[in-house]
């Protein structure tokens, strides 16, 4: 099924949605380190920094590439290769950090990602799998494959549910589903409680002011809303405008705002491209070479491992 209405070529909305993966956790990194909504980016020789989502989601998009799908022990081995966990600025959560060193040990991926080092919704995980929605055209499918890629580090059944969620959003996204109608199609798809009673929650949100939105998203009385839940209600808000959704989010999840701002911004480039979004800013970022680099492997391996152009 093709888009209904095409987002210029399909190789750039491969690079799109992975460049704004890059630009939202960018938003967001800053956020997540400080706790304050207005915290500077963080640059590194002059560019915007990414952190960890970013790096997980191209090392994700390259490994999918080489192995023409999806293959745990092949991304399993990338990040225990590639992963720069000892990086603060990467801001890697102390689970993850732990499981992928683990991997780097010699451990099997499915015993290192057993780590107790939990605190919450960890959605590393999720907001790093939208290359699996790209890559694969049936939902079905690509909703498996993003539980098993969240499954290489992850243990949380929450965790891994969120992933699933987070690849239909964008998969339903990528056919031009309206946003308004998105949290009926997630209602209806999600499994874990908690994340059904958020999506049944923002279909009445969307018109609701961010900061009464973020005390009936949030899970506990007085708490920050849930990473998806912030990203989903900011999509919503700003699905024509990556960077504006980007900072909405992170100013409502801001102990997420990483995960948050990046699936926000992937999901608003899924709906409605980069174009709108200034250049200058997008050619700040520093993993800007690296998303267009890794966009070109996704976009390609997808036509040669499908054996025509890809329908999304």
């Amino acid at each position: 099924m093709p888009l209904l209405e095409p987002v210029g070529s399909l190789a750039r909305v491969f690079h799109d949605v992975l460049l704004a993966t890059a630009l939202g956790e960018a938003v967001g990194l800053p956020v997540a380190m400080t706790g304050a909504a207005d915290a500077p980016g963080i640059l590194v020789d002059g560019l915007y920094a990414y952190g960890s989502v970013t790096e997980m989601t191209l090392l994700l998009a390259e490994s999918i590439a080489e192995n023409c799908g999806f293959n745990p022990k092949g991304y399993a081995e990338a990040l225990a290769k590639l992963a720069d966990v000892e990086n603060p600025l990467r801001l890697y959560h102390p689970a993850t950090a732990a499981a992928i060193t683990g991997i780097r040990r010699g451990e099997p991926w499915w015993k290192a990602r057993m780590q107790p080092l939990q605190d919450g919704p960890r959605l590393d995980a999720a907001a790093r799998a939208a290359p699996v929605a790209l890559f694969y055209r049936s939902q079905r499918v690509a909703a498996s494959m993003a539980e098993a890629q969240a499954l290489v580090t992850h243990s949380s059944s929450h965790d891994v549910e969120a992933a699933r969620l987070y690849v239909i959003a964008l998969h339903q996204t990528l056919y031009r589903l309206d946003p308004g109608q998105l949290p009926l199609v997630l209602e209806d798809e999600a499994q874990d409680p908690l994340l059904r009673e958020i999506a049944a929650r923002l279909q009445d949100l969307a018109e609701e002011p961010p900061g009464r939105a973020a005390r009936l998203l949030a899970p506990l009385p007085g708490g920050e809303p849930h990473p998806l839940a912030a990203a989903l209600y900011a999509y919503m808000r700003s699905h024509r405008d990556p960077l504006r959704a980007a900072r909405a989010a992170a100013a409502m999840a801001r102990g997420s705002a990483d995960t948050a701002a990046a699936m926000a911004a992937a999901l608003a480039a899924a709906y409605s491209g980069l174009q709108g979004v200034d250049q200058a800013v997008l050619g700040r970022l520093e993993a800007r070479d690296w998303a267009r680099e890794a966009a070109e492997k996704l976009y390609r391996a997808t036509v040669m491992c499908h054996r025509e152009e890809p329908r999304v």
